[in-house]
């Protein structure tokens, strides 16, 4: 069954998503997005910009490093290690700045996101962006979404993150009831 959710049609769950991600981004300031796990990576499906001001991009479809990308890592760290291991191989490619390279670093981290129930990318991915995602979590199918929010320049300072992770947590959670919900009435 979650073989078959990674791989299904998500139409439904960007509609649902879309008025959440609209209130990220008007309520934090920047850009927010929602990810999700397909097969062996992990592509953006979803955003939202606020309305003013310099904000980010991200393009739907776009597949994110696995090892670099908050929204990535939000999701790996709640899958299951050998699985985890499967798709990362050491050396990892050196992205940017502060890319993890090496398997057993990003591991090491993906604990820490499961413990702390976000993940960040600063200076990762791409130089000059922060991002921050939590998963989402759907009644008996686990973490393959994650809904984050992206930041050019230093407009999201560390202090912030917390700030940010909260409400990322609250959106999270009422993406996955939705979800959860809207599969109920789908009868998966």
């Amino acid at each position: 069954l979650r073989l078959l959710q990674t791989g299904a049609d998500d139409s439904w769950i960007r509609i649902t998503a879309q008025k959440i991600l609209d209130q990220v981004a008007a309520h934090i300031g920047e850009t927010s997005y929602l990810a999700k796990l397909v097969d062996d990576h992990v592509v953006s499906i979803a955003w939202a910009a606020p309305s003013n001001g310099v904000r980010g991009h991200v393009v739907p479809g776009l597949s994110q490093p696995l090892h670099a990308a908050a929204c990535a890592k939000a999701i790996l760290a709640y899958q299951p290690s050998a699985y985890v291991h499967s798709l990362l191989s050491d050396p990892l490619p050196k992205i940017c700045v502060n890319t993890k390279t090496s398997v057993a670093e990003v591991v090491t981290e993906l604990k820490t996101v499961a413990e702390q129930g976000y993940a960040t990318c600063i200076n990762e991915n791409e130089m000059g962006v922060t991002a921050i995602a939590c998963p989402v979590h759907i009644k008996d199918l686990g973490v393959i979404y994650s809904v984050g929010v992206m930041s050019l320049g230093t407009r999201v300072s560390t202090a912030r993150l917390a700030e940010i992770a909260t409400i990322l947590k609250i959106a999270a959670d009422d993406l996955g009831s939705g979800v959860s919900a809207g599969r109920n009435d789908q009868g998966a």
